[in-house]
């Protein structure tokens, strides 16, 4: 697995459809490269030692400032979880067509699933980036994956969210290349 680091100026990209049309065409170039058998981009491919953290809230749910729900911020292309060989455990993964025009989507880990759900399936339920009051939009969970580890420090794998690229570009992004 050969991975990199790239970022973009927002002076170029500064359009959220042009930042997610930079990806979409690198990926799909490293797909069409001899001897590629996957090609993906996440904002922290693990061991990379970047990361971020941000507060989320669950529908339903009232604000608790002593408990606010958090966890590690993935924004993810359809190919990483198999350039990454991790596997889901219900539901479905993040797809190609989970564009800016498509319903707002997330999947968890199952660390996350556990916490905030008590051993209850996720799937079907509603959260989003910040307190209860943002302004972000509303994200159903369709997916459940395997927990990662994500940095050699963890002693456990971290509550982790995905969203799809395509949904929340990300001005830096890593490249994970599956090669032959």
């Amino acid at each position: 697995l050969l991975m990199l680091r790239l970022g973009l100026t927002d002076a170029k990209y500064h359009e959220p459809y042009q930042i997610a049309g930079f990806y979409r065409d690198v990926l799909e170039r490293l797909n069409a490269l001899p001897g590629v058998r996957s090609a993906a981009a996440v904002t922290a491919m693990p061991y990379s030692d970047h990361s971020t953290r941000r507060d989320f809230s669950i529908e339903g749910r009232p604000a608790d400032p002593d408990n606010q729900p958090d966890a590690m911020y993935q924004v993810a292309s359809s190919g990483y979880f198999a350039t990454t060989r991790m596997p889901l455990r219900a539901g479905r993964l993040l797809s190609d067509g989970d564009g800016s025009d498509a319903p707002r989507v997330a999947l968890v880990s199952d660390r996350l699933a556990q916490q905030y759900w008590h051993g209850k399936s996720p799937l079907g339920e509603r959260l989003k980036l910040g307190l209860p009051d943002s302004k972000q939009p509303w994200m159903t969970i369709v997916g459940i994956m395997e927990d990662q580890v994500h940095n050699v420090s963890d002693r456990q794998p971290r509550r982790t969210l995905y969203v799809p690229y395509k949904q929340a570009p990300a001005l830096w992004m890593d490249i994970g290349v599956r090669t032959a």
